[in-house]
C-alpha cells in the first residue's frame, strides 16, 4: 500500500512539473500545462470523484 502511495506520488510530482516546465520552454504553451495540471488533480481524486458517482447511480436507480 505504502509503495502505491509512492508511485502514484512520484506519477503526480511529474506531471505537475511537466505543467509547469513545458511553457517555459515554449513547448505547446499553456493548453498542454493545464491538461497536464488538470491530469494530475483528477488522478488525486479519482477515489473521491469515484465514491460520488457511486452514490449518484445509487440514488438515480434506487
Amino acid at each position: 500500500m505504502l509503495a502505491h502511495a509512492f508511485r502514484v506520488g512520484e506519477s503526480l510530482l511529474v506531471l505537475i512539473l511537466v505543467a509547469c516546465l513545458l511553457p517555459l520552454l515554449g513547448w505547446g504553451g499553456w493548453a498542454i500545462a493545464l491538461t497536464a495540471f488538470l491530469a494530475a488533480v483528477l488522478w488525486f481524486l479519482r477515489p473521491y470523484l469515484w465514491a460520488r458517482l457511486e452514490v449518484l447511480i445509487e440514488w438515480v436507480f434506487g
